[in-house]
């Protein structure tokens, strides 16, 4: 399917099949770096940074509390730490969905399901919106 960076175009009816999002064809800018995208996503720093992440947002759960004052010093480094952590998970979903695809296989070949397909990304998928509806409110609200 994929010589030396291009890909083959097989449509079905009127829909071209390797398609992203069912809006990113191959020609669409961000799809052409489509192998960049995948080898950032597959890549051990990034993973490893995203493991991180995941222990650090642990953290920063531990240390918050429902008593605590909404003025203090530490509620505020907290906040700006949940944020960080909220964009950083976004940015992954961002990465793994241009990669992948989101609901179905694009240019991934059959040996990997698009981003919404695997459970554990489900599951994060709803966690970032939980993340991104409590930041707005707490923000906004």
């Amino acid at each position: 399917m994929q010589e030396s960076g291009h890909y083959d175009h097989i449509f079905i009816g009127n829909v071209l099949k390797h398609q992203g999002m069912f809006y990113l064809t191959e020609k669409h800018e961000i799809k052409i770096f489509y192998p960049k995208w995948y080898h950032i996503s597959a890549n051990t720093i990034f993973i490893t940074f995203m493991n991180i992440m995941v222990i650090f947002s642990s953290l920063v759960l531990a240390f918050d509390g429902p008593f605590e004052d909404k003025d203090s010093m530490k509620t505020l480094i907290l906040e700006y730490f949940d944020i960080f952590i909220t964009v950083s998970f976004l940015v992954e979903a961002m990465i793994k969905i241009i990669a992948n695809g989101c609901c179905r296989n694009s240019a991934t070949g059959k040996d990997r399901k698009a981003y919404l397909q695997c459970p554990w990304n489900r599951l994060d998928f709803l966690l970032i919106i939980v993340q991104l509806l409590t930041t707005f409110q707490r923000f906004y609200l």
